[in-house]
């Protein structure tokens, strides 16, 4: 599959140093289609394959474009979140196989690129054409390397040899060769060197052969600072600066080589061990993920002596502070989005040299917005009485309920205080509602990282003469099993609903001395179709519930984190039944009571 990274790519970094960043001089920019075999060198043995991401292609267009790979689908280039002057749109696909896999993705052939206004531009990728040298650092430095690392005194100068590039210009319409230089310490591009064997109007240096080394003076290093070098070679196969004037129109083959200088300060620092690797991590769309290496040197946890650098699919990650956070070896990664799922890896470089992490994944789930099973219902009350909402979700972390007095036009949140109580929690309860708080009424469930909006339910107040009023019913029995449970019946008579507490007791009355109590009481509510409606194992310390109890008198008072069991309910007119039995199975003394709230 193709894998597109809209993000910001730094442009002298390790697997993303292409032919193009050199063409933004003068104020030119380039389109560009490319293939990059990435290599590393950590000894003098010289450059190796990358063994995480050896192959990378490229395309760039200074504006919105869509790119046309051969035998497939058009493709937008994706915009570049970074600095204006950088390229705007990039596109760039990494490969852990050998060449064939990257082919397969992006074949040979001829590709397109258009854009709004502009002229169709063609890019012949003809058959692999990587440069036939392969970059490496052979001699000519008084430097060593040590734990991956080249170190070099920057009391001194210092010369740094490259393997000839033999087919300069040759297997081309022109060469290219570039070295930089870059402090990842102090930032910003330290040394570069450039030059192209085809006369440009680019800015860039021309040359019939390449350069083979690289003298650096003595005090341009900053002692104890670490320096990450790319040194490029490439082909290319097509090199038009007239069809776009302004701009150049490159297609090329490279070989990109990546090493690390430390310039060695007073003390001889020990090298970095790797003490904890990073791990698999999974997270849902905007909310984060963090991995956190842990590097050592010596005893001592690395810090601000350090540089590390991340990467996902093989790409370098620009650490902007808000969307990837980095302190010390760590990485945050905020506001997910499934671009951002994919495999990690982190270098951490110190002053005595390198170590690289494990690969490790990132699967990013799409959040889930939270069920409502049971919606709030429309009730209407007499005056001074109380008026309970609920809502039931599965999935829920957060609840918020909001009210409208103009039938929906506007809302407002709810705050608990005064006759409001559980504005935010499953249960809303309003002591004494009175006209003014006649309206609409809604609650937002939350998730982590989503939200769903319960429907509207409405409260009308009336004044009748005579509403009725039930103040408490109450039984004590022994449960038993099966058959030989609790059961109470009651009534709710008038033309008005009514808003009850019932409670299943055995701790509470253990608490008053009762003995043989049932210690898991588990209360059940039946409508007159014996159908359940309610039920509950366990109060919960609700403070709503507690209210509620309060305004009723009711007693005695449940204990916190009590297993008696407790629900609040706004019932309309006729017949209803409790039942009381031990949720675990077991048998004791248990009460059940009703009491209609105020």
């Amino acid at each position: 599959m193709r894998t597109l990274h809209p993000r910001t790519i730094a442009r002298a970094v390790a697997a993303l140093a292409f032919l193009p960043c050199a063409y933004s001089s003068g104020g030119s920019t380039a389109y560009s289609v490319a293939k990059t075999a990435i290599y590393v060198q950590k000894d003098s043995g010289g450059a190796l394959a990358s063994s995480k991401y050896p192959y990378v292609f490229s395309a760039e267009a200074p504006v919105a474009a869509t790119l046309t790979v051969p035998g497939g689908a058009p493709l937008p280039l994706e915009s570049i979140q970074g600095s204006t002057s950088d390229f705007g749109y990039t596109q760039s696909f990494t490969t852990k196989s050998l060449s064939g896999g990257l082919d397969a993705i992006y074949p040979n052939g001829t590709y397109k690129m258009t854009n709004t206004g502009g002229p169709t531009l063609s890019f012949p990728l003809s058959t692999d054409s990587y440069p036939t040298s392969i970059p490496s650092v052979t001699s000519g430095t008084t430097g060593s390397w040590v734990g991956g690392v080249l170190m070099l005194d920057p009391t001194t100068s210092q010369t740094l040899d490259f393997q000839n590039f033999s087919s300069f210009g040759g297997a081309g319409v022109a060469g290219f060769i570039q070295l930089k230089i870059n402090d990842l310490s102090s930032g910003g591009s330290a040394l570069k060197k450039q030059e192209i064997s085809i006369a440009n109007s680019l800015g860039i240096p021309q040359g019939s052969t390449p350069f083979t080394s690289y003298s650096i003076p003595s005090g341009t290093l900053n002692p104890g600072d670490i320096y990450e070098a790319t040194l490029q070679y490439a082909t290319a196969l097509g090199f038009d600066t007239t069809t776009v004037p302004g701009n150049g129109v490159i297609t090329q083959f490279e070989n990109q080589l990546v090493f690390y200088i430390v310039a060695q300060g007073m003390i001889t620092p020990q090298p970095p061990v790797l003490t904890t690797d990073i791990a698999n991590q999974s997270g849902t769309t905007g909310g984060s993920a963090t991995f956190a290496p842990v590097v050592t040197e010596g005893e001592v946890q690395v810090g601000g002596n350090s540089v590390t650098l991340w990467y996902l699919n093989g790409q370098q990650l620009s650490i902007d502070g808000i969307k990837y956070v980095s302190n010390g070896t760590s990485l945050v990664i905020n506001n997910l989005t499934t671009a951002d799922d994919g495999t990690y890896f982190a270098k951490v470089l110190t002053a005595g040299g390198l170590v690289t992490t494990s690969n490790a994944t990132l699967t990013v789930n799409l959040a889930v917005a939270p069920v409502i099973a049971t919606q709030p219902e429309s009730q209407t009350l007499n005056s001074g009485t109380s008026a309970v909402f609920t809502v039931a979700a599965t999935g829920a972390t957060g609840y918020q309920w909001e009210y409208s007095g103009n039938g929906g036009s506007t809302w407002s949140n709810l705050t608990d205080g005064g006759s409001i109580s559980g504005s935010q929690g499953p249960q809303l309860l309003i002591q004494g509602a009175t006209s003014g708080q006649a309206g609409e009424y809604e609650c937002l469930v939350s998730s982590a990282n989503s939200s769903t909006l319960s429907s509207a339910a409405s409260l009308s107040i009336v004044n009748s003469p005579s509403p009725g009023f039930l103040v408490n019913i109450s039984s004590r029995a022994f449960v038993g099993t099966g058959a030989n449970i609790l059961i109470g019946g009651f009534y709710v008579g008038g033309n008005s609903l009514r808003s009850v507490l019932i409670q299943g007791l055995g701790p509470a009355l253990a608490n008053e001395g009762v003995p043989g109590t049932l210690a898991h009481p588990a209360l059940s509510i039946y409508n007159s179709s014996g159908a359940k409606i309610y039920s509950n194992t366990g109060w919960g310390s609700s403070p709503v519930l507690l209210k509620a109890a309060a305004a009723a008198y009711a007693n005695p008072v449940l204990q916190a984190n009590s297993s008696d069991s407790e629900v609040l309910l706004t019932l309309p007119p006729g017949g209803y039944t409790a039942q009381v039995s031990g949720a675990d199975g077991g048998t004791g003394v248990s009460l059940w009571a009703i009491y209609q709230l105020p």
